[in-house]
Protein backbone atom coordinates (compact mmCIF):
# COMPACT_ATOMS: atom_id res chain seq x y z
CA UNK A 1 0.00 0.00 0.00
CA UNK A 2 1.29 3.46 -0.89
CA UNK A 3 1.84 6.15 1.75
CA UNK A 4 -0.83 8.26 0.04
CA UNK A 5 -3.44 5.52 0.34
CA UNK A 6 -2.52 4.92 3.98
CA UNK A 7 -2.90 8.64 4.70
CA UNK A 8 -6.34 8.74 3.06
CA UNK A 9 -7.55 5.81 5.16
CA UNK A 10 -5.99 7.35 8.27
CA UNK A 11 -7.64 10.73 7.74
CA UNK A 12 -11.18 9.41 7.39
CA UNK A 13 -10.64 7.12 10.39
CA UNK A 14 -9.28 10.01 12.45
CA UNK A 15 -12.35 12.05 11.53
CA UNK A 16 -14.59 9.26 12.84
CA UNK A 17 -12.59 8.99 16.08
CA UNK A 18 -12.96 12.72 16.73
CA UNK A 19 -16.23 13.50 14.96
CA UNK A 20 -18.49 14.00 17.98
CA UNK A 21 -16.39 16.52 19.94
CA UNK A 22 -15.42 18.21 16.67
CA UNK A 23 -19.06 18.65 15.69
CA UNK A 24 -19.86 20.05 19.13
CA UNK A 25 -16.99 22.52 18.76
CA UNK A 26 -18.28 23.68 15.37
CA UNK A 27 -21.73 24.21 16.87
CA UNK A 28 -20.11 26.14 19.74
CA UNK A 29 -18.21 28.43 17.36
CA UNK A 30 -21.33 29.31 15.38
CA UNK A 31 -23.45 29.87 18.49
CA UNK A 32 -20.74 31.99 20.12
CA UNK A 33 -20.61 34.08 16.94
CA UNK A 34 -24.38 34.46 16.94
CA UNK A 35 -24.79 32.55 13.69
CA UNK A 36 -27.87 30.34 13.52
CA UNK A 37 -27.34 27.37 11.21
CA UNK A 38 -29.37 24.14 11.11
CA UNK A 39 -26.34 21.94 11.72
CA UNK A 40 -27.01 18.22 12.08
CA UNK A 41 -24.67 15.26 12.47
CA UNK A 42 -26.38 13.48 9.59
CA UNK A 43 -24.94 16.06 7.18
CA UNK A 44 -21.43 15.18 8.33
CA UNK A 45 -22.21 11.47 7.98
CA UNK A 46 -23.46 11.99 4.42
CA UNK A 47 -20.28 13.90 3.56
CA UNK A 48 -18.18 11.06 4.94
CA UNK A 49 -20.10 8.55 2.85
CA UNK A 50 -19.37 10.63 -0.25
CA UNK A 51 -15.68 10.56 0.70
CA UNK A 52 -15.90 6.80 1.23
CA UNK A 53 -17.40 6.36 -2.22
CA UNK A 54 -14.48 8.26 -3.73
CA UNK A 55 -12.01 6.12 -1.76
CA UNK A 56 -13.66 2.93 -2.97
CA UNK A 57 -13.50 4.17 -6.55
CA UNK A 58 -9.85 5.22 -6.32
CA UNK A 59 -8.36 2.35 -4.32
CA UNK A 60 -10.62 -0.66 -4.97
CA UNK A 61 -10.71 -2.36 -1.53
CA UNK A 62 -10.25 -6.15 -1.43
CA UNK A 63 -13.39 -8.27 -1.65
CA UNK A 64 -12.82 -9.62 1.90
CA UNK A 65 -13.31 -6.11 3.31
CA UNK A 66 -16.68 -5.79 1.61
CA UNK A 67 -17.65 -9.29 2.79
CA UNK A 68 -16.75 -8.30 6.35
CA UNK A 69 -19.11 -5.34 6.11
CA UNK A 70 -21.82 -7.56 4.65
CA UNK A 71 -21.45 -9.95 7.60
CA UNK A 72 -22.08 -7.08 10.03
CA UNK A 73 -25.22 -6.09 8.11
CA UNK A 74 -26.48 -9.68 8.11
CA UNK A 75 -25.74 -10.04 11.84
CA UNK A 76 -27.81 -7.00 12.76
CA UNK A 77 -30.47 -7.84 10.17
CA UNK A 78 -31.07 -11.32 11.57
CA UNK A 79 -31.21 -9.99 15.12
CA UNK A 80 -33.74 -7.34 14.10
CA UNK A 81 -35.97 -9.82 12.30
CA UNK A 82 -35.97 -12.15 15.32
CA UNK A 83 -36.26 -9.34 17.90
CA UNK A 84 -39.30 -8.95 20.11
CA UNK A 85 -41.26 -5.67 20.09
CA UNK A 86 -39.54 -4.81 23.40
CA UNK A 87 -36.05 -5.10 21.92
CA UNK A 88 -36.79 -3.65 18.45
CA UNK A 89 -37.03 -0.17 19.94
CA UNK A 90 -33.29 -0.29 20.67
CA UNK A 91 -32.41 -0.63 17.00
CA UNK A 92 -32.28 3.16 16.89
CA UNK A 93 -30.33 5.92 15.15
CA UNK A 94 -27.12 4.89 16.92
CA UNK A 95 -27.39 1.43 15.35
CA UNK A 96 -28.10 3.06 11.98
CA UNK A 97 -24.92 5.14 12.36
CA UNK A 98 -22.95 1.96 13.03
CA UNK A 99 -24.39 0.09 10.06
CA UNK A 100 -24.25 2.81 7.44
CA UNK A 101 -21.31 5.03 8.48
CA UNK A 102 -18.93 3.51 11.02
CA UNK A 103 -19.02 -0.12 9.89
CA UNK A 104 -18.35 0.53 6.18
CA UNK A 105 -15.55 3.00 6.94
CA UNK A 106 -14.10 0.66 9.58
CA UNK A 107 -14.16 -2.36 7.26
CA UNK A 108 -13.03 -0.62 4.09
CA UNK A 109 -10.60 2.00 5.42
CA UNK A 110 -9.60 1.47 9.06
CA UNK A 111 -8.70 -2.21 8.64
CA UNK A 112 -6.29 -1.29 5.84
CA UNK A 113 -4.20 1.27 7.76
CA UNK A 114 -0.62 0.04 8.00
CA UNK A 115 0.92 2.99 9.84
CA UNK A 116 -0.81 4.73 12.76
CA UNK A 117 2.16 6.86 13.77
CA UNK A 118 1.07 10.15 12.10
CA UNK A 119 -1.89 10.77 14.42
CA UNK A 120 0.53 10.72 17.38
CA UNK A 121 3.52 12.39 15.73
CA UNK A 122 2.31 14.63 12.89
CA UNK A 123 1.85 18.20 14.12
CA UNK A 124 -1.17 18.72 11.85
CA UNK A 125 -3.11 16.03 13.69
CA UNK A 126 -1.85 17.22 17.08
CA UNK A 127 -2.81 20.86 16.47
CA UNK A 128 -6.29 19.76 15.46
CA UNK A 129 -6.59 17.66 18.63
CA UNK A 130 -5.39 20.55 20.78
CA UNK A 131 -7.93 22.96 19.27
CA UNK A 132 -10.81 20.56 19.87
CA UNK A 133 -9.76 19.97 23.48
CA UNK A 134 -9.57 23.69 24.24
CA UNK A 135 -12.82 24.54 22.46
CA UNK A 136 -14.59 21.69 24.23
CA UNK A 137 -13.61 23.13 27.60
CA UNK A 138 -14.67 26.65 26.57
CA UNK A 139 -18.01 25.38 25.28
CA UNK A 140 -18.71 23.83 28.67
CA UNK A 141 -17.59 26.91 30.61
CA UNK A 142 -19.84 29.09 28.44
CA UNK A 143 -22.74 26.70 28.98
CA UNK A 144 -23.31 26.18 25.26
CA UNK A 145 -22.29 22.52 25.21
CA UNK A 146 -25.07 20.58 26.95
CA UNK A 147 -23.78 17.06 26.21
CA UNK A 148 -24.02 14.75 29.24
CA UNK A 149 -20.95 14.10 31.36
CA UNK A 150 -20.57 10.49 30.18
CA UNK A 151 -20.80 11.23 26.44
CA UNK A 152 -18.67 14.35 26.83
CA UNK A 153 -15.71 12.62 28.45
CA UNK A 154 -15.81 9.43 26.40
CA UNK A 155 -15.96 11.35 23.12
CA UNK A 156 -12.86 13.28 24.19
CA UNK A 157 -11.01 10.26 25.58
CA UNK A 158 -9.33 9.35 22.24
CA UNK A 159 -8.06 12.93 21.96
CA UNK A 160 -6.67 12.93 25.50
CA UNK A 161 -4.97 9.63 24.69
CA UNK A 162 -3.36 11.10 21.58
CA UNK A 163 -1.94 13.94 23.68
CA UNK A 164 -0.53 11.49 26.21
CA UNK A 165 1.11 9.18 23.66
CA UNK A 166 2.45 12.12 21.65
CA UNK A 167 4.01 13.64 24.78
CA UNK A 168 5.32 10.51 26.48
CA UNK A 169 6.24 8.27 23.54
CA UNK A 170 7.17 10.80 20.86
CA UNK A 171 8.51 13.72 22.91
CA UNK A 172 6.01 16.41 21.89
CA UNK A 173 6.32 18.44 25.08
CA UNK A 174 3.53 20.98 24.33
CA UNK A 175 1.07 18.08 24.42
CA UNK A 176 1.54 17.85 28.19
CA UNK A 177 -0.19 21.23 28.46
CA UNK A 178 -3.18 20.06 26.45
CA UNK A 179 -3.29 16.78 28.35
CA UNK A 180 -3.57 18.81 31.56
CA UNK A 181 -6.37 20.86 29.99
CA UNK A 182 -8.08 17.62 29.01
CA UNK A 183 -7.71 16.30 32.53
CA UNK A 184 -9.28 19.46 33.93
CA UNK A 185 -12.28 19.29 31.62
CA UNK A 186 -12.65 15.62 32.48
CA UNK A 187 -12.53 16.47 36.19
CA UNK A 188 -15.02 19.32 35.93
CA UNK A 189 -17.43 18.04 33.30
CA UNK A 190 -16.71 14.35 32.67
CA UNK A 191 -17.11 10.89 34.16
CA UNK A 192 -14.79 8.98 36.49
CA UNK A 193 -13.75 6.02 34.36
CA UNK A 194 -12.14 7.95 31.45
CA UNK A 195 -9.70 9.49 33.91
CA UNK A 196 -8.80 5.99 35.06
CA UNK A 197 -8.33 4.75 31.48
CA UNK A 198 -5.95 7.64 30.76
CA UNK A 199 -3.97 6.77 33.87
CA UNK A 200 -3.74 3.12 32.76
CA UNK A 201 -2.60 4.24 29.30
CA UNK A 202 0.11 6.37 30.93
CA UNK A 203 1.34 3.38 32.93
CA UNK A 204 1.37 1.09 29.87
CA UNK A 205 3.19 3.66 27.74
CA UNK A 206 5.80 4.43 30.40
CA UNK A 207 6.43 0.73 31.10
CA UNK A 208 6.89 -0.06 27.39
CA UNK A 209 9.28 2.86 26.89
CA UNK A 210 11.21 1.94 30.04
CA UNK A 211 11.62 -1.71 28.99
CA UNK A 212 12.77 -0.62 25.56
CA UNK A 213 15.30 1.82 27.01
CA UNK A 214 16.63 -0.73 29.49
CA UNK A 215 17.16 -3.28 26.70
CA UNK A 216 18.97 -0.61 24.70
CA UNK A 217 21.00 0.25 27.83
CA UNK A 218 19.45 3.68 28.15
CA UNK A 219 17.94 5.35 31.18
CA UNK A 220 14.16 5.00 31.52
CA UNK A 221 12.16 8.25 31.11
CA UNK A 222 12.24 9.34 34.75
CA UNK A 223 11.60 13.07 34.27
CA UNK A 224 8.09 12.69 32.73
CA UNK A 225 7.12 10.43 35.63
CA UNK A 226 8.40 12.92 38.21
CA UNK A 227 6.53 15.72 36.48
CA UNK A 228 3.38 13.61 36.33
CA UNK A 229 3.60 12.70 40.02
CA UNK A 230 4.30 16.31 40.96
CA UNK A 231 1.32 17.46 38.94
CA UNK A 232 -0.84 14.77 40.53
CA UNK A 233 0.16 15.93 44.02
CA UNK A 234 -0.56 19.55 43.13
CA UNK A 235 -3.98 18.60 41.73
CA UNK A 236 -4.87 16.54 44.80
CA UNK A 237 -3.57 19.02 47.36
CA UNK A 238 -4.56 22.36 45.81
CA UNK A 239 -6.74 22.13 42.72
CA UNK A 240 -9.36 19.59 43.82
CA UNK A 241 -10.07 21.32 47.16
CA UNK A 242 -10.37 24.63 45.28
CA UNK A 243 -12.81 23.11 42.79
CA UNK A 244 -14.82 21.52 45.60
CA UNK A 245 -15.28 25.00 47.08
CA UNK A 246 -16.26 26.52 43.73
CA UNK A 247 -19.48 26.64 41.71
CA UNK A 248 -18.18 23.73 39.59
CA UNK A 249 -19.28 21.40 42.38
CA UNK A 250 -22.91 21.92 41.34
CA UNK A 251 -22.31 20.76 37.75
CA UNK A 252 -19.46 18.26 38.02
CA UNK A 253 -20.34 14.57 38.41
CA UNK A 254 -16.76 13.71 39.43
CA UNK A 255 -16.53 16.50 42.01
CA UNK A 256 -19.89 15.53 43.49
CA UNK A 257 -18.65 11.96 43.88
CA UNK A 258 -15.45 13.17 45.53
CA UNK A 259 -17.35 15.48 47.85
CA UNK A 260 -19.74 12.71 48.88
CA UNK A 261 -16.93 10.17 49.33
CA UNK A 262 -18.47 7.84 46.73
CA UNK A 263 -15.88 8.20 43.98
CA UNK A 264 -15.21 4.44 43.86
CA UNK A 265 -18.80 3.31 44.46
CA UNK A 266 -21.16 2.38 41.61
CA UNK A 267 -24.66 1.53 42.74
CA UNK A 268 -26.12 0.63 39.29
CA UNK A 269 -23.42 -1.99 38.71
CA UNK A 270 -23.67 -3.25 42.27
CA UNK A 271 -27.38 -3.86 41.68
CA UNK A 272 -27.32 -5.10 38.09
CA UNK A 273 -24.32 -7.48 38.10
CA UNK A 274 -25.92 -10.05 40.47
CA UNK A 275 -29.10 -9.98 38.36
CA UNK A 276 -27.06 -10.55 35.19
CA UNK A 277 -25.26 -13.46 36.80
CA UNK A 278 -28.54 -15.03 37.87
CA UNK A 279 -30.10 -14.67 34.41
CA UNK A 280 -27.05 -16.14 32.69
CA UNK A 281 -26.91 -19.09 35.09
CA UNK A 282 -30.57 -19.92 34.42
CA UNK A 283 -30.88 -19.28 30.66
CA UNK A 284 -29.62 -22.67 29.51
CA UNK A 285 -28.91 -22.78 25.78
CA UNK A 286 -31.38 -20.07 24.81
CA UNK A 287 -30.33 -17.24 22.48
CA UNK A 288 -32.24 -14.05 23.30
CA UNK A 289 -30.91 -11.61 20.70
CA UNK A 290 -29.43 -8.12 20.92
CA UNK A 291 -30.52 -5.76 23.70
CA UNK A 292 -32.23 -8.48 25.70
CA UNK A 293 -30.49 -7.24 28.84
CA UNK A 294 -32.50 -4.00 28.72
CA UNK A 295 -35.78 -5.88 28.88
CA UNK A 296 -34.95 -7.89 32.00
CA UNK A 297 -32.84 -5.51 34.09
CA UNK A 298 -34.53 -2.90 36.33
CA UNK A 299 -35.51 0.43 34.74
CA UNK A 300 -34.29 -0.61 31.29
CA UNK A 301 -30.64 -0.70 32.36
CA UNK A 302 -28.04 -2.37 30.18
CA UNK A 303 -25.57 -4.95 31.46
CA UNK A 304 -22.63 -2.53 31.97
CA UNK A 305 -20.19 -5.29 31.05
CA UNK A 306 -19.23 -6.80 27.70
CA UNK A 307 -19.19 -10.39 28.99
CA UNK A 308 -22.64 -10.16 30.58
CA UNK A 309 -24.07 -8.30 27.58
CA UNK A 310 -22.77 -10.80 25.04
CA UNK A 311 -23.83 -13.87 27.00
CA UNK A 312 -27.30 -12.51 27.72
CA UNK A 313 -27.79 -11.53 24.07
CA UNK A 314 -26.09 -14.33 22.14
CA UNK A 315 -26.28 -17.12 24.71
CA UNK A 316 -23.61 -19.67 25.49
CA UNK A 317 -23.66 -21.10 21.96
CA UNK A 318 -22.76 -17.91 20.10
CA UNK A 319 -21.60 -15.72 22.97
CA UNK A 320 -18.56 -17.78 24.00
CA UNK A 321 -17.09 -17.91 20.44
CA UNK A 322 -17.78 -14.17 20.07
CA UNK A 323 -15.93 -13.33 23.28
CA UNK A 324 -13.05 -15.67 22.45
CA UNK A 325 -12.71 -13.98 19.06
CA UNK A 326 -12.63 -10.48 20.61
CA UNK A 327 -10.14 -11.27 23.37
CA UNK A 328 -8.14 -13.45 20.99
CA UNK A 329 -7.80 -10.48 18.64
CA UNK A 330 -6.52 -8.37 21.53
CA UNK A 331 -3.92 -10.96 22.55
CA UNK A 332 -2.83 -11.53 18.96
CA UNK A 333 -2.47 -7.80 18.32
CA UNK A 334 -0.27 -7.37 21.41
CA UNK A 335 1.80 -10.45 20.63
CA UNK A 336 2.74 -9.34 17.11
CA UNK A 337 3.83 -5.78 17.96
CA UNK A 338 7.16 -4.11 18.41
CA UNK A 339 7.48 -1.58 21.24
CA UNK A 340 5.78 1.25 19.36
CA UNK A 341 3.00 -1.06 18.28
CA UNK A 342 2.35 -2.14 21.88
CA UNK A 343 1.87 1.52 22.81
CA UNK A 344 -0.61 1.92 19.93
CA UNK A 345 -2.54 -1.20 20.90
CA UNK A 346 -2.60 0.03 24.50
CA UNK A 347 -3.99 3.33 23.24
CA UNK A 348 -6.82 1.67 21.33
CA UNK A 349 -7.70 -0.61 24.23
CA UNK A 350 -7.73 2.19 26.80
CA UNK A 351 -9.63 4.73 24.69
CA UNK A 352 -12.02 2.49 22.74
CA UNK A 353 -12.50 -0.74 24.69
CA UNK A 354 -11.98 -0.63 28.45
CA UNK A 355 -15.22 1.25 29.00
CA UNK A 356 -17.14 -1.88 28.00
CA UNK A 357 -15.91 -3.60 31.14
CA UNK A 358 -17.86 -1.12 33.28
CA UNK A 359 -20.37 0.66 31.04
CA UNK A 360 -21.59 1.13 27.52
CA UNK A 361 -23.04 -1.33 25.04
CA UNK A 362 -20.92 -2.86 22.28
CA UNK A 363 -23.95 -3.37 20.04
CA UNK A 364 -25.22 0.20 19.81
CA UNK A 365 -22.08 2.29 20.33
CA UNK A 366 -19.87 3.28 17.45
CA UNK A 367 -16.50 2.87 19.14
CA UNK A 368 -16.62 -0.92 19.36
CA UNK A 369 -16.64 -1.56 15.63
CA UNK A 370 -13.83 0.99 15.29
CA UNK A 371 -11.88 -0.81 18.01
CA UNK A 372 -12.11 -4.16 16.23
CA UNK A 373 -11.02 -2.56 12.97
CA UNK A 374 -8.01 -0.84 14.54
CA UNK A 375 -6.74 -4.05 16.15
CA UNK A 376 -7.29 -5.98 12.93
CA UNK A 377 -5.10 -3.46 11.11
CA UNK A 378 -2.44 -3.66 13.84
CA UNK A 379 -2.02 -7.45 13.65
CA UNK A 380 -1.99 -7.62 9.84
CA UNK A 381 1.28 -8.85 8.36
CA UNK A 382 1.76 -5.59 6.45
CA UNK A 383 1.45 -3.41 9.54
CA UNK A 384 4.38 -1.08 10.13
CA UNK A 385 4.64 -2.11 13.79
CA UNK A 386 4.62 -5.91 13.60
CA UNK A 387 7.72 -7.47 15.12
CA UNK A 388 9.27 -8.28 11.78
CA UNK A 389 9.27 -4.62 10.86
CA UNK A 390 11.74 -1.99 11.97
CA UNK A 391 10.60 0.01 14.96
CA UNK A 392 8.93 3.23 13.91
Amino acid sequence: MSERENNVHLIITFILLTIKPTFNCIVFIFKAAGIALPLKMIYVYLLLLVCLSVIIYLYRPPLKNLICYLIILVFYGINYLLATPETKQYFNTDVAAILFVYAPIACICTTRIINWKPIFDDKRYLIFVDIVIVLSLLSKIKGINTVGYMSFSYSLLPLWGICLVAALAFGHRPQWVFLIIGGLEGLMYGARAPLLWIFILAVITWCVISIKNIKERKLPPVIPVLLFLTLLLVVMHYLIPALLDSSFLDTSYVLKRLSAGTFFISNPRKESFPICQKIISEMGLSVNGLFYDRTVLPDGQYAHNIVYEVLMSLGWIFGIPFLLAVFGLIVKAFYKQNYTGIVFVGYFICTLFLRYLLSGSIFDETNFVMFLATLYSMQASCSATTVKKADV
